[in-house]
């Protein structure tokens, strides 16, 4: 699951990879032209600072996977590679061929999971893996912040909470509209749907969202109180016990 997709006017030969440690918890990877630098620093929990063109751009705190009966443990292995090939897709649609050119972080965790992290020339995306030893996990949540500067705004879709009973605001036909608001103005109780795009005090354009999700739910995003400026990714659990309403147009209730 590739999240986080910074679209600034940024897209992967791999020529170089920039891999340099500062200690030993912060590793700095570059996209191929180098223009996006993002510094990570893999503990327990993932925080990358995303810079474009020397300028910051976002920082990503906290980000963590929980799963039940398994802790992430310390760092394993710290493994980079650069990529530069050309793929051809058994259905042609927007193109014949497709450009992939990419440098790339994995960091595996004593517990066998971890994330991968590739910078392209126009974004970052990144994903959580695991290899454990039982057919299925249980995720209990994923967790993460998105912090911009002061004064950063965004253009997000604020889903217009129903008043049915027992309606909560996950249940949306993702059909609102985008308005624009400083970060600093979404509060814990507005939820909003990917893809967001935000706008830098600094000039930098860019675009969030989430691909590539089998059997795994959306990410949405609330307000941050805790921390100015920032964002929460927030998930819908999963419901132990569902009703159904409606007459024509028949939905699910989570009870």
């Amino acid at each position: 699951m590739y999240k986080a997709c910074i679209s600034v006017a940024f897209v992967s030969v791999l020529l170089s990879l920039t891999l340099c440690s500062a200690n030993a918890q912060q590793k700095d990877i570059s996209s191929p032209d180098g223009k996006i630098s993002v510094t990570v620093k893999p503990d327990s929990k993932l925080n990358m600072v995303v810079h474009l063109n020397h300028k910051p751009a976002f920082t990503i705190s906290h980000a963590s996977l929980v799963i039940r009966d398994h802790e992430t443990g310390k760092i394993n292995s710290i493994k980079s590679r650069s990529v530069n090939q050309v793929q051809h897709p058994l259905i042609r649609e927007k193109r014949a061929t497709v450009t992939d050119k990419f440098n790339e972080l994995t960091v595996t965790y004593k517990s066998k999971s971890g994330f991968v992290l590739r910078v392209y020339d126009d974004g970052i995306a990144y994903r959580y893996f695991t290899r454990f030893n039982e057919d299925s996990v249980v995720v209990l949540n994923e967790t993460a912040s998105i912090q911009f500067a002061g004064g950063d705004s965004l253009y997000v879709p604020l889903i217009r909470c129903r008043e049915d009973k027992g309606v909560d605001c996950f249940h949306t036909s993702f059909e609102d509209d985008f308005v624009q608001r400083a970060v600093s103005q979404l509060s814990t109780d507005q939820l909003a749907y990917l893809p967001i795009y935000a706008r830098t005090g600094n000039g930098i354009s860019m675009s969030m969202t989430e691909s590539d999700l089998y059997d795994y739910p959306g990410m949405y995003i609330t307000g941050n109180q805790i921390t100015p400026n920032s964002l929460n990714m927030r998930f819908p659990a999963y419901p132990l016990n569902v009703s159904v309403f409606g007459d024509l147009f028949k939905q699910e209730l989570v009870t």
